[in-house]
């Protein structure tokens, strides 16, 4: 599987002009270092950018659609799964192919020893510098809970809970069927 850095055409019809490219290349180019360095040389998924540019094979586990600078800002700013999922719930990542597949794929391709050292931190800061993506984190998506509070209180838990999980009856209906009974039994 040979991994490499391209040009590719806009997916989305009608959508706004890409921002202009980072300050030396294209985003793919820019980032494709970093992805080297933490996943190996056959990155194991395309990623697609925002600027037409990827970076992995086209026939892999799947593509990561990188539609805005915010999505690695996003996981710049929160580097877990909180960063992630924040990118996607914004829309400014966006996912083609099997999850599973693609999550056992990145799992696979990063080397188990991989440190977040010194020398990683420098790519990482040489990739936001190039990109241009210092600055305030961008706000959480619109559809984060937002609690107010003393963390874990009654009061507070329980606003959490209720954003979480009072969705309505249609939501449960579509997941439950029309009995709308949820069981552990067998």
């Amino acid at each position: 599987m040979m991994t490499s850095v391209a040009r590719s055409e806009p997916r989305r019809a009608g959508s706004p002009p890409p921002p202009e490219p980072p300050e030396h290349g294209t985003a793919g180019a820019v980032i494709a270092p970093l992805l080297h360095a933490t996943l190996g040389s056959d990155v194991p998924v395309r990623f697609e950018f925002w600027d037409g540019s990827a970076v992995g094979p086209v026939d892999g586990a799947g593509v990561v659609r990188v539609s805005s600078p915010d999505a690695i800002r996003r996981i710049l700013w929160a580097p877990s799964q909180l960063g992630i999922a924040r990118a996607y719930v914004a829309g400014d990542l966006d996912l083609d192919g099997d999850i599973f597949d693609m999550v056992v794929a990145l799992r696979d391709a990063t080397p188990a020893d991989l440190k977040f050292g010194p020398d990683l931190l420098r790519a990482v800061a040489s990739v936001a510098r190039r990109l241009g993506l210092f600055g305030m984190p961008p706000a959480p998506p619109a559809e984060e809970a937002r609690p107010r509070g003393w963390r874990h209180s009654l009061r507070r838990d329980a606003r959490v809970i209720g954003h979480h999980y009072d969705v309505g009856n249609e939501f449960y209906r579509l997941v439950l069927g029309p009995s709308m009974t949820y069981s552990c039994a067998r």
